[in-house]
């Protein structure tokens, strides 16, 4: 299932410029795994609301031990079957927020 066709709109083409920059510059590269650090990652959601760039954040719940009620974005620690820091943050935001990873 492919995404909703949204008309164009001069806003949204710019969004769309601004995703396509983003796309170039932070194209995927391979991670080098330092030791002594904790492997973790985070997606930073960028959406298409009515033709204007918005990110997307989670609030964590207050019950966690660990960073409660934080704003935060999606993310969190490397697991042994993730190939890359990249498919860490997909990973974990499909589980926390539902994004797609494809």
């Amino acid at each position: 299932m492919g995404r909703p066709t949204v008309p164009a709109t001069p806003d949204s083409r710019q969004a769309r410029a601004l995703v396509d920059a983003l796309r170039l510059h932070l194209a995927p590269a391979p991670t080098p795994v330092e030791p002594g650090l904790i492997d973790a990652a985070v997606l930073v959601p960028l959406l298409d609301r009515a033709g204007q760039p918005a990110l997307l954040f989670l609030r964590r719940a207050a019950s966690l031990p660990d960073h409660a009620g934080q704003v935060a974005f999606p993310g969190g620690l490397r697991e042994a079957g993730d190939a890359s820091l990249a498919a860490t943050a997909l990973r974990e935001a499909a589980e926390e927020v539902a994004v797609d990873p494809a």
